[in-house]
């Protein structure tokens, strides 16, 4: 028959042997959650820079043949608004009020404002003038139809990880019961 040392000294064993078990449980779960962290931490980092990229593709310098294209269809826009202002005006008042046409106060009240100064630079710039400036700038950027081409490739990209993650929980639900 065992004596009342001998048990508590086995008691006393088992939990030395229960708290060096414990031990090593808690560094185990800490090293594999680290691990899992540092895993799924580079997966996130992968998608952040994915993301970025995308962002900075669609953000990127344009070439100069479609910065000409956009500052030319913009000009027209704002040069035939120039002549509007500047004729429409005077044309109707002439024929309405009888006035002569570029002058009188109905001319600089209506046309001449602080409104409309600014548009009729427009009439003295010519789209020479616009091919002279876009040809000084750095032919550099990426046409506007490769930058879909490229965005849509980091879109699968960043669907191909994202996919995966989806995955990978799904299996993890099937493994801890489908919570």
């Amino acid at each position: 028959m065992l004596s009342k040392d001998d048990i508590k000294e086995m008691s006393e064993e088992s939990a030395g042997t229960l708290k060096t078990a414990n031990k090593a449980k808690e560094a185990i779960v800490r090293r594999q959650t680290d691990k899992i962290e540092k895993q799924y931490g580079e997966i996130e980092n992968q998608v952040i820079g994915l993301e970025e990229q995308k962002i900075k593709t669609a953000k990127g310098p344009l070439p100069r043949s479609e910065v000409r294209a956009l500052v030319k269809n913009k000009f027209r826009i704002l040069k035939e608004e120039a002549l509007g202002v500047l004729l429409k005006d005077t044309v109707e008042n002439c024929q309405k009020f009888g006035s002569a046409p570029f002058d009188g106060p109905g001319f600089r009240v209506n046309v001449l404002n602080g409104r409309n100064l600014f548009k009729f630079i427009f009439l003295a710039l010519t789209e020479e003038d616009i091919d002279n400036a876009v040809a000084k700038l750095p032919d550099i950027g990426m046409p506007e139809a490769e930058k879909k081409v490229e965005i849509k490739k980091i879109n699968r990209a960043i669907s191909k990880v994202v996919n995966g993650l989806n995955k990978e929980l799904e299996e993890v639900k099937k493994g801890c019961g489908g919570s």
